[in-house]
């Protein structure tokens, strides 16, 4: 039999050897149906018959590099045309969705250009508890603004039979672009549980606690996004591009700002922490001792770096310079996290100048100064 080539028949060649009379043969096959056991009637033969193994394994190599060259190159064939496909959907997509988005922005109708009564919920598909990202998160922030419903909870449709949920009558999907394990690209219909109904009596659930740092994503996100109409009409691409930076704008910015806690709750710790029973030896250890006493004697008041500023300049043992009190005040409050240099906007010369504006103090500070002078 004449091997063939066959697109389909992955089954590599081999070499099987007989004798005939006294003399051993080697002969090429693979099998024919690679889900049958192998038979001489599953076998397909290749042409020529070989006097040693070695002649039989260097034809068998050259028709599966053939095999090989063809699947490879069907693969690539398959490929291209399934990206052509692709690229065809998504530019009808991306156009259809740029005109609805600019249709609602010229009514005003989008979910980042009006108040809203309730904070955004980030949509999330409550089945793998994947929280959609970018363009995705914000067409479905819209969709969920549309609705008028606080359930951000989004399934694929075959989905819902595992959630014994049906979509009620009138309502429509929503498509989005997507990328599956594999990496090939294509588009999926989501649809909201606030769209569904229950097969059985609360199938699928009330919503749950929703994750606020996600919740906190989706508004910041929102006020990031600075797509406009100009925008939007001018190229289909537009608003996925501006929604994607504005996410992870949104990500950077809340990154920055748990930053920011956590240095303020450092410092918190490191006053809760300072030993009021030990004199201490550094200005850093004054200050954060100071600190302490007014945090504690007066625990709803705020104040308490003031009155460490105060005592400081009062202290009867050593004089500390207001230059080295501001020093402090950077390097430990916690409130001074938030200085802007750039800005101008320093907590240590914030701090001296309600001190600077005590008229009390002032008086009580300018006695000891005078005193002091005295005894020189």
């Amino acid at each position: 039999m004449e091997h063939t080539l066959g697109e389909k028949n992955l089954e590599k060649w081999a070499v099987s050897s007989q004798f005939i009379g006294d003399e051993k043969i080697y002969q090429v096959y693979r099998k024919i149906n690679v889900h049958e056991v192998d038979h001489t009637s599953n076998r397909e033969w290749a042409n020529g018959i070989f006097k040693s193994e070695q002649e039989a394994l260097a034809a068998a190599d050259k028709l599966n590099g053939v095999l090989e060259n063809k699947i490879e190159v069907n693969e690539g064939q398959n490929n291209l045309e399934s990206k052509a496909r692709y690229a065809g959907k998504k530019e009808a997509y991306r156009a259809k969705l740029s005109t609805e988005i600019a249709d609602k922005m010229k009514e005003r109708a989008t979910v980042w250009q009006t108040p809203r009564e309730v904070p955004a919920h980030m949509p999330v598909n409550p089945t793998s508890t994947h929280y959609f990202q970018k363009h995705n998160a914000m067409i479905l922030l819209q969709r969920q603004y549309e609705l008028k419903t606080p359930d951000p909870r989004w399934v694929r449709l075959s989905q819902l039979k595992g959630l014994d949920a049906m979509v009620k009558k009138g309502e429509r999907s929503t498509a989005l672009e997507t990328t599956d394990k594999n990496g090939v690209k294509g588009f999926s219909n989501y649809i909201n549980l606030s769209q569904c109904h229950p097969v059985r009596e609360k199938s699928f659930g009330s919503i749950e606690i929703y994750d606020l740092k996600e919740d906190a994503k989706a508004e910041m996100m929102l006020k990031h996004n600075t797509l406009t109409l100009d925008k939007v009409l001018s190229s289909s691409d537009a608003f996925f591009e501006i929604a994607d930076k504005a996410y992870v704008a949104a990500g950077l910015i809340l990154k920055e700002q748990q930053a920011l806690r956590d240095s303020m709750q450092s410092r918190l710790d490191a006053i809760k922490a300072a030993d009021l029973t030990k004199k201490p030896t550094t200005a850093m250890g004054v200050f954060l001792q100071e600190c302490k006493k007014n945090m504690e004697a007066n625990p709803e008041k705020k104040n308490y770096v003031i009155e460490a500023a105060k005592a400081m300049l009062l202290n009867d043992n050593k004089k500390y310079s207001k230059a080295k009190i501001k020093e402090m005040i950077t390097k430990y409050a916690p409130e001074a996290i938030h200085d802007n240099p750039a800005k101008g906007k320093k907590y240590s010369e914030f701090i001296l100048d309600v001190i600077q504006k005590d008229v009390k103090f002032q008086k009580a500070y300018k006695k000891i100064e005078e005193a002091k002078g005295a005894t020189r």
